[in-house]
């Protein structure tokens, strides 16, 4: 009996906050794996005592985090849905909302990689989505806000470990209308299950009432993971010979310009789609075999093999689980098709061998991506760069369904991007919808429309003819060959930038040799994102004793930059660090609101524990503890008419800002409403009582608006974005002029943690005979910041 006390004593105390793995069996976690991953989760924010479960992931999931560790930044799999309502009782849209988060536990899921043998997903307990609020009554810029605040929310992107990885906000526009954006990520949920999901929510927002909650998500991964005997041998058979793959994009660029995706699409007419339809039923196949049918044409006529590849999504719910449309969560994977074209063969033929391999694939519907890679002699090389996904899931019918008599849905707007370089999303109906969504940095936009044209031209051909032989099919290609992409030899600033994973990010060492592997790398942060220059005195005086490095992006990336959320800037800084500092210890500086992106990239590194960080040094933090504490008295600077005569000047500046007007509104729009009032108050009353003085000069990198917007970001920045939590490691303050008594105090208490700063210890020092602005230079500084690193050589 003793020794069964001390064990259950020891299990409560151990270093995992009282958790084991025999909590959860099906995480397959040894004591040393569960222990790291519960650092890794208090490090969220999160106590162990929050989680419910852990459990692996399914292959889809597995490629999806892949790609977010790859590349954090990206917005990959985020998926955005907007619509117009009829006004909305708040109250009730946030219980429904909340009382689904309850229902299902994917909802409340993150995601942990980071020093595991394998991904895994931990369901918490206790996760809440607050839906924001926005009231954009009498607001003349409403509409041009509200598309700019869609695009905001889109940008912010996801941290995986931090639950709930969706996002809701209300905007409160005139006509008795409200809109709505709900930004989630695709890990979660797949389309069958949002359009489930938003019922549900609609269902309880109109009183009703939900039925049996379908099977759990966790058990559907476990069988998806299950895999048969035979399934090596099936997919060697199907993938025999298939080196290479059929690429169809060109060589990627690295140029600014080419970032994110793009769209164009074509919609059939109704007769058109009937006798598609028609001949469908009458060959015994299916629409979606027709559609993949005509692009394995169009693959072929374009890249000369007789045997062509692509992807297809399936549903991943053909198993024999109990009720397995009612699984809510991603059940889907891709899986790559491979059709033979022989020249002989009858179409109608063709087409129904096409169904029935699609049917054999789907008996094997959830292999692995790097299995079937493997198995084709191809590990880590993509088998395919084309996708095709045949929608089945009405969400606008969905969320009619589910609203009734209680809501009215006006408009809805879905947006998304896939990792494959061209995506063909092709939705059934009346009239047949098809969208090409492509990456800019694989196709140009002229070749996608082209192959748009030329895959519904060979689409509307299929029913002309069953018996005909398929070398019969003519596709549209013109004589010339595509002109896609050529390779391009990237400069020296761009391999870097690549081999960084962070390519708006450019670094500036200040020696030609590295340091030895025991010295300090000084990682340099500016306030404003793209000037660089701001440390060229300080790098001019660490020259010879210290190496440093200057993070900016370029200048034509600021304004990407703004819409972008601080924990996504530091997953590029950390990124970039982790390859230049090669394990060796690293500080970080940052000036004014640069001090919060320091502060955020520093916790990322060190959650990583690869490039171990000596100290976080700010430089003149003073704008943002300060700047917080006057916006959280929260009082009215202006009153009623003031403020709508200021709107009004607003708008009318607004007005013709062709250059930047978009811009501007993003920036509006992420504003909290004290943040506005003070943005009117101290900056468009300052500029005459008509705006006659505002800017006007355009949106060059050194005009006056360029300037203003520099200014205008800052102030989001230091007022906006969630404060980081403590860094883990002594925070050094270098402050302006005359000491503002309590400021290491007042930093803090801001970070959460008042160990890391020591007044005693000289780690608030106070710069003499300077301001905010010189600081920078300031000989002081200078002589203070290579001691500090000098103590971590000594160290």
């Amino acid at each position: 009996v003793e020794a069964e006390l001390v064990a259950l004593i020891q299990h409560c105390v151990n270093g995992a906050g009282g958790v084991s793995p025999s909590d959860f069996p099906k995480a397959s976690l040894d004591a040393a794996a569960l222990d790291h991953l519960v650092a890794h989760i208090v490090q969220t924010g999160r106590s162990p005592r929050d989680i419910e479960d852990i459990y692996p992931l399914t292959p889809m999931q597995q490629s999806m985090v892949a790609d977010a560790a790859l590349d954090p930044a990206s917005l990959v799999n985020v998926v955005q849905t907007h619509a117009l309502f009829d006004r909305f009782d708040l109250d009730r849209l946030q219980q429904a909302w909340q009382t689904v988060m309850a229902r299902h536990a994917v909802l409340r899921t993150g995601f942990f990689w980071q020093g595991l043998a394998e991904p895994v997903q931990v369901v918490f307990r206790g996760v809440d989505l607050v839906i924001e609020h926005r009231d954009w009554q009498g607001r003349a810029t409403a509409m041009q806000e509200w598309q700019a605040l869609c695009e905001h929310e889109y940008q912010q992107g996801f941290d995986l470990a931090r639950a709930p990885l969706m996002r809701l906000v209300v905007a409160r526009m005139d006509g008795q209308h409200d809109r709505l954006v709900w930004t989630w990520h695709h890990v979660l949920l797949d389309g069958w299950s949002m359009s489930r999901l938003l019922g549900e929510v609609f269902t309880l927002y109109g009183g009703g009432t939900l039925g049996r909650q379908g099977p759990a998500f966790a058990e559907h991964v476990t069988a998806s993971r299950a895999g048969r005997a035979d399934d090596e041998a099936f997919w060697r058979g199907v993938l025999a010979g298939s080196q290479p793959g059929t690429l169809l994009a060109g060589a990627p660029r690295t140029g600014a310009t080419q970032r994110g995706h793009a769209a164009e699409s074509q919609r059939l007419d109704a007769s058109a789609t009937r006798r598609l339809q028609a001949f469908a039923t009458a060959q015994h196949v299916t629409m979606n075999t027709l559609v993949q049918g005509a692009w394995a044409q169009v693959l072929a006529a374009h890249t000369g093999q007789r045997a062509v590849a692509f992807g297809a999504t399936v549903s991943g719910r053909s198993g024999d689980t109990e009720r397995i449309d009612e699984i809510m969560g991603l059940c889907i994977n891709n899986l790559p098709v491979r059709v033979g074209l022989d020249p002989a063969q009858p179409v109608g033929d063709w087409l129904r061998g096409l169904l029935d391999h699609n049917m054999a694939l789907r008996q094997r519907e959830h292999t692995p991506m790097a299995d079937l890679q493997r198995w084709a002699g191809q590990s880590g090389q993509p088998l395919f760069d084309t996708l095709i996904i045949f929608e089945n899931y009405p969400v606008d019918q969905a969320l009619t369904r589910g609203a009734g008599a209680a809501l009215q849905v006006h408009e809805l707007v879905n947006r998304g991007a896939t990792s494959t370089p061209l995506t063909l999303v092709v939705i059934p109906g009346e009239q047949l919808l098809v969208t090409f969504e492509y990456a800019r940095a694989a196709f140009d936009g002229p070749v996608v429309a082209d192959l748009l044209r030329q895959f519904m031209a060979t689409l509307q051909t299929l029913p002309d003819d069953p018996g005909r032989r398929l070398d019969q099919v003519r596709v549209p290609v013109p004589l010339i060959d595509l002109p896609r992409r050529p390779p391009e030899a990237p400069s020296a600033s761009a391999s870097a930038s690549a081999a960084s994973a962070t390519a708006a990010t450019a670094a500036t060492p200040s020696k030609d040799e590295p340091a030895a592997s025991t010295s300090p790398v000084l990682y340099a942060l500016p306030a404003r994102a793209w000037h660089a220059d701001e440390y060229a005195s300080l790098l001019a005086a660490l020259e010879g004793r210290h190496e440093a490095v200057t993070l900016a992006c370029n200048p034509e990336q600021e304004i990407a930059w703004a819409g972008t959320s601080l924990q996504a800037l530091a997953a590029r800084h950390a990124a970039f660090i982790r390859a230049h500092a090669a394990g060796r210890p690293c500080c970080l500086l940052g000036w004014s609101v640069g001090g919060l992106l320091a502060l955020e990239t520093a916790r990322q590194l060190n959650a990583s524990a690869s490039s171990p960080v000596a100290w976080v040094g700010l430089v003149d933090p003073s704008g943002f503890p300060v700047l917080r504490g006057l916006l959280a008295q929260g009082r009215p600077l202006l009153d009623a008419s003031q403020r709508a005569a200021l709107e009004d000047v607003l708008a009318r500046w607004l007005t013709g800002r062709s250059g930047m007007s978009g811009h501007w509104y993003a920036l509006l729009a992420a504003m909290q409403p004290i943040e506005r009032e003070a943005f009117l108050a101290q900056v468009v009353a300052a500029h005459g009582a008509d705006g006659e003085h505002l800017p006007t000069d355009g949106p060059g990198h050194g005009s006056a608006e360029h300037a203003l917007w520099s200014e205008m970001n800052c102030l989001r920045l230091g007022a906006s974005h969630p404060l980081p939590e403590a860094a883990a490691c002594p925070v050094r303050i270098w402050q302006s002029g005359a000491a503002i008594e309590g400021l290491a105090d007042i930093v803090a208490r801001c970070l959460g943690t008042d160990a890391a700063i020591d007044d005693a210890d000289g780690r608030c020092v106070t710069v003499p005979a300077t301001d905010h602005l010189s600081v920078l230079e300031a000989p002081a500084f200078h002589r203070g910041v290579c001691e500090a690193l000098d103590a971590v050589v000594r160290s």
